[in-house]
């Protein structure tokens, strides 16, 4: 029977019962609840709380730069016989930690550009994975369908580097360096999860972080917006602006939003998880204040592609009343409708006429995105070179961002780079359609891909009104529930592979599929791809063959 979501959030049984030797060798730790679950959830919370407490506030705070490196040398030296014990709860805690880099970066007074708390974490990650590799018996990186594309586009990324450098005079290397990383950290943190994260119990860790980091942002938001905000004359001064900038937070809130949506819905007849009712409302009232229309449109297409997962009846209904309100906002209330109402002005004329001054500004900066993308098709611009060349185009768009993560990539890094990112995500999209076709008795499998599905919708949508996956601080989770999604799909396609059965007098013997059977034994091993070739007589050994 499947562990149950809520033992994992409260779990009531102490010792911890892992599946038989083999299973484990073959990496996949197949653990229930224990104690050890509530310390780790517990010290989630208690670092978002802590994160929670430091935001909220908004109060300006010195610190000397002696007292700030001396915290960060504290905290290191917390977190290294964490690191070497629990690795997985140091990357769990950085992933708790990003969303609020932007207004806590922990730079430590400056002395060390690079010596931050986000390098801290993520260097104690990297280094806790790379050490317990040789204390596991299973190799430390799983293939997964996601990897080469990504890395594929990693690769185009770092030409696009090169090439902006060498056609821009008099760019700092050291600035070009660190804006790329803003884009290549969430990627790593993909790899960092696929590694590191290697059963169903730190998978749903995941899931649950991101969750918890959510709430917490709905709720400062919340906070900052009837507490803390001044002047409201008018929209652009009410927008809301807490751990990033409205339009990066409005994207966070339509995108993870889904996440505490599934978990509740799942789980929507334990009384328990109707607390998370209010979250969900708190990040939903977060995304409107933003005022975004691009976070509002990508909600509302998230929420109608988990009406769709769950009914086809209702999605027809909800899509025909969506379509309806969208034709006809002004028959919304104006707190609900923002400023979707006032995009396009009344009157006669040709609708680019008639667009409100953001709007009419945003389609002339995507017109002179697709020329450069014409002019420059194959390596593009260069990277980070967009904002230089608008103005040779456009000179009242001078400076601009192109607010289009496509165009932004197919300017700056090229035609075959945009091909290579759709690819992953649609990777990503296939890999989650598979385990929402296996999590019809598995209510944590089928949480995660309920939340994913629709959270990938509203991220590819959003985007195309905005750049945000250069922007570590709301792009992360996305990547991160990309590597959930491959190492799931992996462990599924394992279980239908090799199945553990009752060889007598307390053997363990691996039945494989019929259809892996017909291979040479070597290429079972292969197919299955867990197993070192130390172990490949071990489980030949154990595989149970027809005579």
């Amino acid at each position: 029977m499947p562990t149950r979501v809520c033992d994992f959030l409260i779990p009531f049984n102490g010792t911890k019962t892992e599946q038989d030797p083999l299973h484990k060798e073959l990496g996949y730790l197949e653990e229930r609840p224990s104690r050890k679950d509530a310390w780790i959830l517990y010290t989630l919370i208690f670092v978002s709380m802590v994160c929670f407490a430091v935001v909220a506030p908004y109060r300006s705070v010195y610190l000397p730069s002696l007292a700030m490196f001396a915290g960060g040398m504290c905290m290191l030296l917390f977190l290294i016989p964490v690191m070497l014990e629990d690795y997985e709860v140091v990357v769990l805690i950085l992933l708790t930690y990003l969303p609020f880099s932007k207004v806590l970066p922990g730079t430590f007074g400056g002395l060390a550009r690079t010596f931050n708390a986000t390098n801290i974490f993520l260097g104690l990650s990297l280094i806790g994975v790379l050490l317990s590799a040789g204390q596991r018996p299973w190799p430390l990186y799983r293939k997964g369908k996601v990897d080469i594309w990504l890395l594929l586009f990693m690769f185009l990324a770092l030409l696009s580097l090169i090439r902006g450098f060498m056609l821009t005079e008099n760019r700092d290397p050291v600035d070009v360096l660190f804006a790329m990383k803003r884009w290549v950290t969430p990627m790593l943190l993909y790899y960092l999860v696929v590694c590191s994260m290697r059963s169903v119990r730190q998978i749903y860790y995941v899931y649950l972080c991101l969750c918890i980091t959510t709430a917490m942002i709905g709720l400062i938001g919340i906070k900052k917006f009837y507490i803390d905000q001044g002047t409201r004359s008018s929209i652009e001064k009410m927008r809301l602006v807490a751990t990033s900038g409205p339009n990066h937070l409005g994207f966070l809130m339509c995108s993870a939003v889904f996440l505490l949506v599934a978990l509740w819905w799942i789980n929507r007849k334990d009384r328990r998880f109707w607390l998370l009712f209010f979250p969900v409302l708190s990040c939903v009232q977060t995304m409107r204040l933003t005022f975004s229309r691009g976070a509002q449109l990508g909600m509302l297409v998230g929420f109608l592609t988990f009406v769709f997962m769950l009914s086809r009846k209702w999605f027809v209904i909800v899509a025909a009343i969506s379509v309806f309100f969208l034709l006809n906002p002004d028959l919304l209330p104006p707190s609900i409708s923002g400023r979707l109402a006032t995009t396009v002005r009344p009157g006669e004329g040709p609708i680019e006429n008639r667009l409100d001054k953001s709007s009419s500004q945003r389609l002339r900066v995507w017109t002179v995105g697709l020329l450069i993308t014409r002019d420059y098709p194959i390596l593009g611009v260069g990277y980070g070179n967009f904002h230089r060349r608008v103005g040779s185009y456009d000179e009242g768009m001078s400076d601009r961002d192109v607010h289009s993560t496509y165009l932004h990539i197919s300017s700056e890094m090229g035609v075959p780079a945009l091909i290579i990112f759709m690819i992953v995500f649609y990777v990503a999209f296939r890999e989650a359609c598979y385990i929402h076709s296996k999590s019809a008795d598995d209510p944590i499998i089928r949480t995660i891909s309920l939340g994913f599905i629709p959270m990938f919708f509203a991220t590819m949508f959003a985007n195309i009104f905005g750049s945000r996956f250069d922007s570590v601080e709301v792009s992360f989770q996305i990547y991160a529930m990309v590597g959930v999604v491959a190492n799931l799909a992996n462990i599924l396609r394992f279980r239908e592979e090799v199945r553990f059965v009752d060889g007598g007098g307390g053997a363990v013997e691996v039945e494989v599929a019929k259809d892996v059977q017909e291979k040479a034994e070597p290429d079972v091993v292969e197919k299955v791809g867990i197993a070192r070739p130390a172990k490949v007589k071990r489980l030949r050994d154990y595989v149970k063959r027809d005579k």
